[in-house]
């Protein structure tokens, strides 16, 4: 685990790795959030109260009285989370409730988002006791949420101090035309007011992938590249935020040297010229934020 976001008053913040491999696990590995990809009961079963315990351990671990991990389901939601808000997590460890953004002013709520080559983005109020977490995907991207949330917050953009955690890299994360033709499209009708070209955010370049952790080296093809970390850090601009103030964690959670999780390379079967072939489960890290108790 690393702390982040060190030089704010009041505020801790964090975010985990992939964790050590073990062998006595079902899933062979240490996670901390909920599982994905395709995975049946059984299996979660038998690792959930892993699951359960790391969590609580990390609580301790951040002085945080309850940590709040959201469904992340593309719903491009933004929630507000106090002591009113149901919280409690159900046997498969969700929530009641699903959010991509969540922001607070209460002490001792740990704010938390699942990374697997999404950004977690944490935010955190140099002048007041405010903090937001975000799940940045692709999706999430699109519909301009990391400027949306900041938007909403009652807060001074110019007071806000902002973490990007791990992601996919531009030169690891290939995508088809089709996916950035209807990118392009959606942000330009939406979103032409923050004055981005979301068509720079594409690239035909030479692409580094690995088919697996299993696999030594990786592959070297070209196709188009997505570029999430750069487009992130243009809304952030966008609304305000002052380059000072942002803190980014270059590393590429699909590069297996990173000791990262990633949905695309743990959670797809590919063959040796990384073709896609399945699915499999996959787990995530987390980036976490919260207010001190005695903050």
């Amino acid at each position: 685990m690393q702390r982040v976001l060190t030089d704010v008053d009041g505020i801790v913040a964090a975010q985990t790795d992939r964790g050590k491999q073990t062998s006595d696990e079902v899933l062979g590995e240490n996670y901390i959030t909920t599982l994905l990809g395709d995975i049946n009961l059984v299996e979660f079963e038998a690792e959930r109260d892993r699951v359960a315990s790391r969590r609580r351990q990390l609580c301790e671990e951040l002085n945080l009285e309850k940590l709040v991990i959201p469904r992340e389901y593309q719903t491009h939601s933004i929630l507000l989370v106090d002591r009113q808000l149901d919280t409690e997590p159900d046997r498969k460890l969700y929530p009641p409730f699903t959010a991509d953004a969540m922001w607070t002013m209460t002490p001792g709520i740990g704010l938390a988002v699942s990374i697997a080559d999404c950004a977690g983005i944490l935010i955190a109020d140099t002048t007041q006791q405010l903090v937001a977490a975000i799940h940045s995907g692709h999706g999430q991207s699109m519909r301009a949420l990391p400027y949306r949330t900041i938007k909403q917050l009652p807060a001074n953009p110019n007071n806000l101090a902002v973490y990007i955690s791990p992601l996919a890299d531009v030169a690891s994360y290939e995508v088809g035309v089709g996916f950035r033709d209807e990118f392009v499209d959606y942000f330009n009708r939406y979103f032409s007011s923050l004055g981005l070209k979301p068509g720079d955010y594409f690239s035909e370049r030479e692409l580094s992938i690995w088919p697996s952790r299993e696999h030594v080296g990786h592959v070297t093809k070209t196709g188009i590249g997505f570029d999430n970390r750069q487009f992130i850090l243009d809304q952030l601009r966008a609304v305000g935020i002052l380059e000072a103030n942002i803190t980014i964690n270059n590393k590429n959670t699909m590069n297996p040297e990173n000791n990262l999780h990633s949905y695309r390379l743990d959670g797809y079967k590919r063959d040796d010229e990384a073709t896609i072939i399945g699915r499999r489960s996959s787990g995530a890290q987390l980036s976490v934020i919260g207010i001190k108790t005695d903050g």
